[in-house]
């Protein structure tokens, strides 16, 4: 009798021992509720929790160089070997952020891209909200054609094309939500006296002409030949257009109409592009009223120039104002931003996204995420970790 029970007592020993060899299931990472996230999913956010960090690090490393290119002056050269885009990610891994290794700030960014992603289902759940099919269909041919342009990338990484579309899915969800909670009728409303105040402190709307200045390609090669003459020239020249720009400006401020003015300046550079040739001047036709408008943002100053910016927030509503760049003279007139309502309708989704987007509705998402009771498979957790990740540039 002893001996049949050390013999059952052996073969369950053998049993447990081959239990705990079975490979776990590491097909899903988290669960919430129902809802159970595929692996694919998961690692999609930690590629782009890698993304995130390659893009915080290259920030700081711009940051430093900057500071340095000033310190030392034009002669700092930069070894673009050195550049935090051009490291492999072996190398990105052992970095540190924010006080902890890449990789380790990638799980934890992950898990809170988790949170998130439920958070937002939860609450669309919640609002009785879902994702139109159109948008459906469209994160699904947008993951198919991920799939098709990359295969080997998403093959290697385990991640299937359906997973693909959940995250895309997610996405689209994710600005459904945002639009419901913050448009007319939801529960963090944004008012148009509020749009309209934000609007007309953020943005300018201004009428538009510019003159472009001579260089030396507007010379003949006679006129270029002497280097002190052809800048002489083309400062007389430039010279000639400020005061026909400023001629425009006085009769703009005695009352006519920038799009006349306009009209007759291109009439005038038609007819002066005819003059010496067989060709007659090219047929202009009428500026029409809207056609020289512009609604700028103080943050395009890199895009438009600091000049043309200032002149649109710096001139009285109604004014106008001369002011020029390298390259061109430009007549700016000022009007009210509020004037057509069809502005503000343009902007509003945009303005409604500058507003609230980062500053408050992503903090929402996160307050709800870490507010969830998640299960977490952890054996899939500690299956997917960054250094098993394959990149195109993988060392």
């Amino acid at each position: 009798m002893k001996q049949i029970t050390k013999l059952l007592a052996v073969l369950l020993a053998v049993a447990f021992m081959l239990a705990g060899c079975q490979t776990a299931d590491t097909s899903w990472v988290y669960s919430y509720q129902d809802n159970t996230m595929p692996a694919g999913v998961y690692i999609c956010m930690l590629l782009n929790a890698y993304g995130d960090a390659v893009n915080k690090l290259q920030e700081a490393q711009n940051a430093e160089l900057a500071a340095l290119q000033e310190s030392v002056g034009d002669d700092y050269q930069v070894d673009t070997a050195d550049l935090i885009s051009n490291q492999k990610p072996k190398k990105i891994y052992k970095m540190e952020l924010d006080g902890m290794p890449v990789s380790d700030w990638m799980v934890q960014r992950a898990e809170k891209s988790v949170r998130e992603y439920y958070a937002v289902q939860n609450k669309m759940r919640e609002l009785g909200l879902s994702l139109s099919q159109s948008d459906v269909d469209s994160a699904l041919a947008s993951a198919a054609s991920a799939v098709q342009a990359t295969p080997e990338f998403y093959k290697k990484n385990g991640i299937a094309e359906s997973s693909l579309a959940l995250m895309l899915q997610n996405e689209y969800a994710v600005h459904q939500l945002f639009h419901a909670l913050y448009e007319e009728g939801g529960e963090f409303e944004v008012g148009q006296e509020e749009l309209k105040s934000y609007f007309d402190q953020k943005y300018s709307k201004i009428k538009m002409m510019y003159f472009l200045k001579a260089d030396e390609s507007d010379l003949s090669e006679e006129e270029a030949a002497d280097s002190e003459q052809a800048a002489k020239l083309v400062e007389e020249k430039n010279q000639a257009l400020r005061q026909k720009a400023e001629g425009y400006l006085t009769r703009l401020k005695a009352g006519e109409a920038i799009e006349d003015l306009h009209t007759e300046y291109e009439k005038e550079v038609a007819k002066e592009s005819a003059e010496g040739t067989d060709d007659t001047a090219p047929e202009v036709e009428p500026t029409k009223p809207g056609d020289l408008d512009m609604i700028v943002s103080e943050s395009q100053s890199s895009y438009y120039g600091e000049p043309l910016i200032r002149a649109a927030f710096d001139t009285a509503l109604g004014d106008a104002v001369l002011t020029e760049d390298d390259h061109f003279f430009f007549l700016v007139q000022r009007v009210d931003i509020l004037e057509d309502p069809a502005d503000l309708e343009k902007y509003e989704e945009s303005l409604l996204h500058e507003m609230r987007y980062e500053s408050d509705y992503l903090p929402k998402l996160e307050e709800w995420g870490k507010a969830l009771e998640l299960k977490v498979n952890q054996a899939a957790v500690s299956r997917y970790v960054p250094s098993k990740l394959y990149h195109e540039r993988n060392a």
